[in-house]
């Protein structure tokens, strides 16, 4: 596509990404290219950047999909946990427990 525009390349890679089933790619590929120019980023750092931005989200896609198919009831976490309402679990030493140092150390 050698003489194409900015826009008609944009359009290119967003169509080559519906192909590859690639949509984070496609999605985030016009702010990346623009975000490594104005740095003067090296072209497979830009790369590199999409494509770690796309596995990260189908990992979570596949852990979310995983869940629901599990059945499990709503996904809970140590930072939406209300310590206020439990004031007899330390929240220092859960959060220390959620680290795993101590599997190492036994």
């Amino acid at each position: 596509m050698t003489g194409a525009t900015h826009q008609e390349l944009g359009s290119r890679v967003v169509e080559l990404c519906r192909e590859l089933k690639l949509p984070s790619v496609a999605r985030d590929a016009a702010r990346c290219a623009t975000e490594a120019a104005r740095q003067g980023t090296d072209p497979l750092c830009y790369l590199v950047d999409l494509l770690e931005t796309e596995l990260a989200e189908r990992r979570a896609r596949r852990a979310q999909r995983r869940t629901h198919e599990a059945g499990f009831p709503l996904v809970k976490t140590l930072e939406g946990f209300d310590f206020n309402r439990a004031p007899h679990l330390p929240e220092v030493l859960l959060r220390q427990l959620c680290g795993g140092e101590y599997i190492e150390r036994a």
